[in-house]
């Protein structure tokens, strides 16, 4: 696991909590038709005049200090209608070193939407306007109460916003303070001067046509956030300012004189634009990352950001996005990872795990995979606020290993039973020809003799028929088993192969089918195979009178089947038959063999292009088949 992508996540969502966090912006976040307190950064609390112990709570509840019925009735409309809502210059009383002021804030009330549309939770946003409006109240108050034009100016002059006076058509510059003057790069021999001869610059923009409508039409016109290209020589950096743009009205009703007031909010701006960024880059690392990553919030673990990746895992679309992990992954109820992410959350001590098994809903069926992963929590003020997910799949690795371990399990097992079956033979051997050794010397015409002579050789014969499989295998695995080609009907076949059976005169053998049916195959590895389903139905059906072999025409191939009616072969057993080493256990009952001779078998008629294969019931018997196909 790339350990700098993980930490560069992180950074970079560190980074974007400490923006929110020390934004001058104030903002919280309302969760749900309750309005519970989500988030909250400091300049919001500020205003709040309350600590982080409102998280969680309703609206009503939490701020019960400066409660507004009015407030209450927006939010509930824009989380109904989910559409944005925003107020300027709102009147707000809130209660500072017990005592009632009154402050004014521009507000939005952004909905929040998931990916169907539905609105989950409200952005509030508010930004402090009290300096701003105070003063353009008491400028507007102090012009009309104070008729002296030197306190109106001198008002002016002081005000701690930007505030000019424009006369006539041609906007003449009555007054402006040293706040707006500094703003324009100005001194004061600007002052009586038309705006366009004092502010040439200007020509080209519209700021003069604005002044003119407001004159003109008495309709104030207020500007928020608007980047300035005037003061470029005072700010090497872009500018944002608040404006407000509004006519003056004499005593006879005319009016002639627009009163300008500007109010610098380029941090907040800048702020919010950093803000965006960061959650931007964060976002797009997550959705860049080559690794399957997630990033969930709260204790519900809401899915923030997901990417590709990690979606192909779990088999979902980006709909997901905006639910809870439980909702979203309902499959995973009863694994573990629904309370290792809660463990992460509450503890905030990270999870890792190697070869984890996860169980998903794929193209409509649970299957198995395995993951290393990591869970992450990520902290804001010493709280966790959020996880982040890291996976790598390692199925294909798990199920390589699985199937190495399985193999070296059935090669031990193979060369325990090897060793066993050899050493029965061999032991039967080695007494057979120590007692025909006695009896060339104790009585050599003794008839006795011929009967151990032929217990040796059927010794014999067992450890050759052992030592034959082995080679076989061996040849198969190095792609060296040479096939034999000729043209032969299987009924005589079968009739050659069936010998030693009817010489035992213990089985009744029935041939059924197409007596005529003929192949092309080598004859000599296809009698291998029959004589193998043949043994295996004596072997495995002791007691079963009866052994059907039947041909017949599929086709274009030919079906060569082997009936017993002993045992059967439970079900979850018959898809290993074929293996390498693999053999049946019957509930305790013993029988020889190294477990080859099936495989052997599906490996020469897979090299003659056909299909090999059983059908069985427990208590009714096994019909193993083999098709050849017909070649012209």
């Amino acid at each position: 696991m790339d350990s700098a992508v993980i930490k560069n996540l992180i950074d970079e969502l560190q980074l974007f909590k400490t923006v929110v966090e020390e934004s001058p912006i104030a903002m919280a976040l309302f969760e749900g038709q309750e309005l519970n307190v989500r988030l909250v950064n400091k300049a919001m609390l500020n205003i709040w005049k309350q600590d982080r112990s409102v998280l969680g709570q309703p609206f009503h509840q939490a701020l019960s200090n400066i409660y507004q019925q009015d407030l209450a009735l927006k939010l509930q409309v824009v989380y109904q209608t989910g559409e944005i809502f925003e107020v300027t210059e709102q009147e707000v009383e809130l209660i500072t070193n017990n005592k009632a002021e009154t402050f004014y804030f521009n507000f939005t009330l952004k909905p929040l939407k998931d990916a169907s549309e539905k609105t989950w939770g409200i952005l509030y946003t508010a930004r402090n306007t009290t300096t701003q409006v105070k003063a353009l109240q008491e400028a507007r108050k102090k012009e009309q109460t104070l008729q002296s034009s030197y306190r109106f100016h001198h008002l002016i002059k002081h005000a701690p916003v930007a505030i000019g006076v424009f006369t006539g058509w041609d906007m003449v510059i009555e007054s402006a303070n040293d706040a707006l003057l500094e703003l324009w790069g100005k001194d004061k021999t600007i002052v009586g001067l038309p705006m366009l001869k004092a502010l040439p610059e200007i020509e080209k923009l519209n700021y003069i046509n604005l002044l003119r409508d407001v004159m003109t039409t008495g309709k104030p016109n207020y500007g928020y956030e608007m980047q300035s290209h005037l003061y470029s020589r005072c700010y090497q950096k872009e500018a944002y300012f608040n404006y407000s743009y509004t006519p003056v009205t004499e005593p006879d009703g005319k009016i002639n004189q627009v009163l300008a007031v500007a109010h610098n909010v380029t941090a907040q701006v800048i702020a919010k634009k950093e803000l965006e960024e960061s959650e931007n880059r964060f976002k797009n690392l997550i959705l860049e990352s080559p690794m399957a990553t997630a990033f969930y919030t709260g204790r519900e673990m809401k899915i923030e950001v997901v990417n590709q990746p990690m979606l192909k895992f779990w088999d979902k679309d980006a709909a997901i996005i905006g639910k809870n992990f439980s909702n979203a992954l309902p499959e995973l109820e009863g694994q573990p990872f629904f309370k290792l992410l809660d463990d992460v959350y509450t503890t905030g001590v990270p999870y890792h795990a190697n070869e984890k098994k996860a169980d998903l809903l794929v193209d409509g069926n649970m299957q198995s995979f395995y993951f290393n992963f990591t869970y992450k929590p990520l902290f804001a003020n010493g709280c966790v606020y959020g996880i982040v997910h890291v996976a790598i799949d390692v199925t294909t690795q798990v199920q390589a290993r699985i199937a190495l371990e399985e193999l070296a399990r059935k090669k031990d097992d193979f060369l325990s039973v090897a060793s066993h079956e050899m050493k029965t033979p061999l032991t039967s051997l080695k007494a057979s020809m120590q007692l025909i050794n006695k009896l060339f010397k104790t009585d050599p015409a003794s008839s006795v003799i011929s009967v151990f002579i032929q217990k040796a050789n059927i010794s014999l014969i067992k450890i050759l028929h052992l030592i034959d499989d082995l080679m076989q295998v061996s040849k198969l695995q190095q792609g060296q088993l040479p096939l034999n080609k000729t043209e032969f009907t299987l009924m005589d076949l079968l009739n050659e192969c069936c010998d030693h059976i009817r010489a035992e005169n213990k089985h009744e053998l029935i041939f059924e089918g197409d007596v005529n049916a003929a192949v092309c195959a080598d004859r000599s590895r296809i009698g291998q195979v029959v004589v193998n389903f043949v043994n295996n139905a004596v072997k495995y059906a002791p007691g079963s009178q009866k052994i059907i072999l039947n041909i017949q025409k599929i086709n274009n191939a030919v079906k060569l089947s082997v009936k017993d009616f002993g045992i059967g072969i439970p079900a979850e057993k018959q898809k290993h038959l074929f293996d390498r080493y693999y053999r049946v256990d019957y509930s305790g009952i013993q029988f020889s063999g190294l477990g080859l001779g099936l495989y052997i078998s599906a490996e020469i008629i897979k090299r003659h292009e056909g299909e090999i294969g059983v059908d069985s019931v427990l208590g009714e018997g096994s019909t193993f088949w083999f098709t050849l196909p017909i070649q012209n």
